[in-house]
Parts: C-alpha cells; structure tokens; sequence
C-alpha cells in the first residue's frame, strides 16, 4: 500500500488490524447499549403493564385486497444513451 506523496507514511498491517479492533470493541459497545435500552423499555412496559396495548398498537393491520394502502411510485426512466450538448 504504498503512497505515491513522498511524506505520507503508508499503511501498514498493524494499523489496519488496530483499527478493526477498535471498530469491533465500539460495535460492541453499542450491542451493550442497545441490550440494556431493550431491557428499560420492557420493564417499564411490565411497570405500566401495557404489554397487551403496545401488542395491539405494533399490530400490522392485513392489506385489504392484497393490495398496498399507498400507490406504487413510478419510476423515472432515463435515456441510457449519452445525452447531448
């Protein structure tokens, strides 16, 4: 991985394998997070006991028809041709 600046210092194994660490160690972190902000939210949901009603709001309604709610965008087309100026 060799720099084409004079000055620039390439990089090397180390850095890489260092930096892979320290992303893996922050993804960590945040799954930690996210665990324990899964867990809050549960028991203040026991706390509250609006388990059945959060049930029921989170509850996808069918499609009736078996058609979408909302119409399908339409797609622009482009020329796949050059343009020209």
């Amino acid at each position: 991985m060799a720099s084409n600046h004079p000055n620039r210092k390439s990089v090397t194994k180390s850095d890489i394998v260092r930096a892979l660490k320290e992303h893996d160690n922050a993804m960590e972190m945040m799954y930690r997070h996210i665990l324990l902000i899964d867990d809050v939210f549960a028991k203040y949901i026991d706390m509250k006991k609006d388990g059945d009603a959060l049930a029921k709001f989170m509850k996808i309604p069918p499609k009736e028809d078996g058609k979408p709610k909302q119409p399908k965008r339409k797609r622009r087309r482009r020329s796949t041709s050059a343009s020209k100026k």
